[in-house]
């Protein structure tokens, strides 16, 4: 503040501590400013974090899910193919058996015709 008339020292030091009391609510000012966008900034940035925690996570679970997934997929196969591989040995020894009884009877007609003959 620029003083043109002369004062009286009660009035000089009134303007003088108004003069103080500008600055020193300034400089307050520009603290609580500063403290603010500090604060902000953290927010930000530990908005960022959060997110990128979230998304971390989230692609975390998808991976477990999709492993699940071809885990399960793996099972279900194995389980077909064991059971296929069942079936086909079932089939195996129906045709074992069978091919045993026309052994059998190769054998019997054999003797039969030895027999005759």
């Amino acid at each position: 503040m620029i003083v043109l008339r002369t004062y009286s020292s009660q009035e000089y030091e009134k303007v003088y501590y108004d003069e103080e009391e500008k600055k020193k609510k300034k400089k307050k000012k520009k603290k609580k400013k500063k403290k603010k966008k500090k604060k902000k900034k953290k927010k930000k940035k530990r908005k960022k974090k959060n997110k990128k925690k979230k998304k971390k996570k989230k692609k975390k679970k998808k991976k477990k899910k999709k492993k699940k997934k071809k885990k399960k997929k793996k099972k279900k196969k194995k389980k077909k193919k064991k059971k296929r591989k069942k079936k086909k040995n079932e089939e195996g020894e129906e045709e074992e058996e069978g091919e045993e009884e026309e052994e059998e009877e190769g054998e019997e007609e054999e003797k039969e015709e030895e027999g005759r003959g």
